[in-house]
């Protein structure tokens, strides 16, 4: 059992390390599910990144496995180490994540028991029906797996152009490949656990970030309406890609909005955000555009909060984190053939596409009704949202305005990149929305649930003594 677990336990443990580096919550309740939930998406990051480069010099193996996981393992229990004798700086404290009251604790709890079963449950009714996963899973992700496991030395031949998608990122591969190694065999059961580790996850990151905004009660209904889509766990279910990207894109955010929390900004912190970000272009190629959307997003919040001057410094920390990542990606990209999007660049068709205006309007129908008619997508639950700020007010915390608009600048920025993938794709159009929009509408959901959650008054939810101990905290953070 254990060894199936292998890539979820090695990426666990290289998160919880990479974390505490940072960020320390306060709260005794808090300190776990932090690790746990954000620490998923970035030890996956980090052990795919050192993963692919010691694949390049000594091949994939058991040991190129080891290596990858000690040596960040190592130079992160160094910092740390550093860290306490205060020749670094100490971690950010993350404070707040009230509980909230008793009552409603108990019945969101419920709540959440009750839908994480019901995903579980289907999860596993796809798995018998698809123990492979749908057509993604096999041809790309799990077959690419399936090519470094055999081809041993000549893993290599992944980039090869008569592979399914030779561009697209190995994340997910390599995840599948080091459970196969450590078992010794090649079984289905590694890359559905990853699939349900990833699902799990989205709702993790996402309640662990309204919690700490608003509170516990909060972020427990955060992850129950997002384990209620149906869409979302199906798409997971089907071991596709989509749902991981979503885990990433909200753990960039949610880790944003920590970097200021307290009032001041977390340089160090703005740079984790940034590999973060930048490990999104990891997962699928289309995870690329959040890394502008956030440098944007930066500029727009600094522009409109008078704080310009501070922007190239915190923009710059951000792509201290992020470079160093894009660029070894960049250099794995060029160990195989150009994407079929850029290379349909060059086929002179592409004015010609922008200038058709019922181009615009098909994408445009079909990509609304996506987020609004598919199973589980968008628009359903933002009416809930909505309904929930109605109900309880709008507050949204000073140190969370700047965060915030950047957050909503990153979610515009990747849909508009989805939009104009659209545009320009040299594939027959329709036969690229049916195949595609819906997944895509799907990598955002997380991250729309928590912006919108931010904006919820969460007293409203919370006791009075609570509701106290949050002012005093507020007031002591900005004095």
């Amino acid at each position: 059992m254990l060894r199936i677990l292998a890539p979820i336990l090695m990426s666990g443990t290289l998160g919880w390390l990479v974390l505490r580096l940072f960020f320390r919550p306060r709260a005794v309740w808090l300190r776990p599910v932090f690790y746990l939930a954000l620490g998923i998406p970035v030890g996956s990051g980090v052990f795919v990144l050192c993963s692919f480069l010691t694949f390049l010099f000594a091949g994939p193996g058991a040991s190129s496995i080891l290596v990858a996981f000690c040596v960040p393992a190592a130079i992160a229990v160094l910092v740390g180490y550093l860290q306490t004798t205060g020749r670094i700086g100490p971690p950010v404290t993350v404070t707040g994540g009230a509980v909230g009251r008793g009552s409603t604790v108990v019945i969101a709890s419920v709540l959440l028991i009750v839908t994480c079963l019901a995903a579980l449950l289907l999860v596993l009714g796809y798995f018998e029906d698809y123990p492979h996963g749908m057509t993604d899973a096999q041809l790309m992700w799990n077959g690419r797996a399936r090519v470094m496991f055999r081809a041993g030395e000549f893993w290599r031949d992944v980039y090869l152009p008569d592979h399914f998608h030779p561009d697209y990122p190995l994340s997910l591969s390599i995840l599948v490949f080091t459970g196969w190694s450590a078992l010794g065999r090649e079984t289905p059961t590694v890359p559905i656990a990853l699939a349900v580790w990833f699902l799990f996850a989205g709702a993790a990151v996402t309640a662990v970030g309204v919690a700490i905004w608003k509170n516990l009660a909060w972020g427990l209904l955060a992850s129950s309406l997002l384990l209620c889509s149906i869409g979302y766990v199906s798409w997971a279910a089907a071991q596709y890609a989509d749902i991981p990207l979503s885990v990433f894109f909200v753990s960039s955010l949610v880790l944003l909005t920590l970097a200021y929390r307290d009032g001041n900004v977390h340089r160090p912190a703005l740079a984790l955000v940034g590999a973060d970000a930048a490990f999104c272009g990891w997962i699928k190629n289309e995870g690329m555009p959040i890394l502008i959307g956030l440098t944007l997003g930066l500029l727009l919040g600094c522009l409109l909060l008078r704080r310009l001057r501070q922007w190239p410094a915190e923009a710059g920390w951000f792509w201290i984190g992020a470079a160093p990542i894009v660029a070894v990606l960049q250099y794995s990209k060029s160990l195989t053939s150009g994407n079929d999007i850029v290379q349909g660049l060059a086929n002179g068709t592409v004015s010609q596409k922008l200038l058709d205006a019922d181009r615009w309007a098909t994408i445009a129908r079909r990509y609304g009704d996506a987020w609004l008619h598919a199973p589980g997508t968008v628009v359903p639950l933002v009416f809930i949202l909505v309904f929930a700020c109605a109900l309880a007010g709008i507050r949204v915390e000073r140190s969370l305005r700047l965060p915030l608009i950047a957050g909503v600048s990153a979610v515009c920025a990747v849909a508009a990149a989805h939009f104009a993938a659209y545009l320009i794709t040299p594939n027959p159009l329709q036969w690229h929305l049916n195949t595609s929009v819906d997944r895509l509408a799907l990598q955002l959901l997380p991250s729309v649930v928590f912006l919108s959650m931010a904006l919820v008054r969460g007293e409203f939810l919370e006791s009075r003594a609570e509701v106290q101990e949050t002012k005093r905290e507020t007031a002591a953070a900005h004095q």
